[in-house]
């Protein structure tokens, strides 16, 4: 019966991570040494595909005024142009 919970739980927790993505509104862009795509891959290598998406390129550092130069980290603050931990 735990055995189950925990699987269910571990399950959802997979999902999860795409709604708790980088985003601007966390003060966070994907960042990495192409300034956007391969930070963002290398945080959801389940579903690499999502970082073409809309949503995702919106949130990568190129678009939102933060150059490879400045942080080349997977996940960057927009504000302090340096990485941080990915949420």
């Amino acid at each position: 019966m735990q055995f189950n919970t925990l699987l269910v739980t571990a399950f959802m927790a997979a999902f999860v991570q795409t709604g708790l993505a980088c985003s601007a509104g966390q003060d966070c862009c994907w960042g990495g040494k192409d300034n956007g795509l391969s930070g963002c891959e290398n945080q959801h290598r389940m579903d690499p595909d999502a970082c073409g998406t809309a949503p995702y390129i919106a949130d990568m550092c190129r678009n939102q005024g933060v150059t490879a130069a400045q942080c080349d980290a997977d996940c960057c603050s927009i504000s302090g142009k340096i990485g941080r931990a990915c949420p």
